[in-house]
């Protein structure tokens, strides 16, 4: 195959693959909760979603009012306890996710998760939703020292698969996503029924697709040459 021949696909974890923003919220309000904190519901959290456990927790103290990293750091700490325990209680994979990864692994593509959630989190979500033995390769957030929106998991997930930045395709749902593949190298798609993080994708940002359902036919339709 040529460096033109996609065979790679890189998927985001959290938004992406699977709706994880219920235990994570959950998660999330029992560790503020825990130092008098306010609570958020679900709808508010999706937003803070993405860029690892800190900066959830650092996001959530911001509205609180609460610029405290001494608090930040024990508020993580608590965080991540009680998301082990709820890990993948409430969590499911998006409609189509399942199907998606069948087709394509069939197909010949090498699969991969790309997410800032960490190691141990990431491979056992995927394994309680059924999704992981589709894949050849997990890579957390601690896995490397930096993660997305830094191109060096992508990267990683590239070499570690046999491929070209080029020969990837990244599918993402927030902007941290779209900066780690545009700087990797790699080719790109986002969902619409993801977590959006700082803003919402548009049209200028990325191609956009409303569900993984549809993205085996959008990669046969662009491998196709023009």
């Amino acid at each position: 195959m040529g460096a033109g021949t996609l065979r790679v696909v890189l998927f985001d974890l959290d938004g992406t693959l699977v709706h994880t923003a219920p235990d994570i919220t959950v998660a999330l309000n029992s560790a503020l909760a825990e130092h008098q904190l306010p609570t958020f519901e679900q709808a508010q959290v999706r937003g803070w979603i993405g860029r690892g456990p800190q900066v959830l927790v650092q996001r959530a103290l911001a509205v609180a009012g609460r610029d405290d990293p001494a608090l930040a750091e024990r508020v993580v700490q608590q965080y991540l306890q009680a998301y082990e325990r709820q890990l993948a209680t409430w969590s499911t994979p998006f409609p189509g996710a399942a199907d998606c990864l069948r087709q394509l692994a069939s197909s010949g593509y090498r699969l991969a998760v790309v997410s800032n959630a960490l190691q141990r989190f990431a491979e056992r979500i995927l394994q309680r939703s059924g999704l992981a033995h589709y894949l050849q390769l997990v890579v957390g957030g601690n896995r490397l020292r930096e993660g997305k929106p830094h191109p060096a998991p992508l990267l990683y997930a590239c070499d570690q698969l046999g491929a070209l930045p080029a020969e990837a395709l990244m599918v993402g749902d927030s902007i941290s996503d779209v900066e780690a593949a545009r700087a990797a190298g790699c080719r790109l798609v986002c969902v619409t029924h993801g977590y959006t993080g700082e803003r919402p994708l548009g049209p200028d940002d990325c191609e956009l697709i409303e569900s993984l359902a549809l993205l085996p036919d959008w990669i046969e339709a662009h491998q196709r040459p023009r």
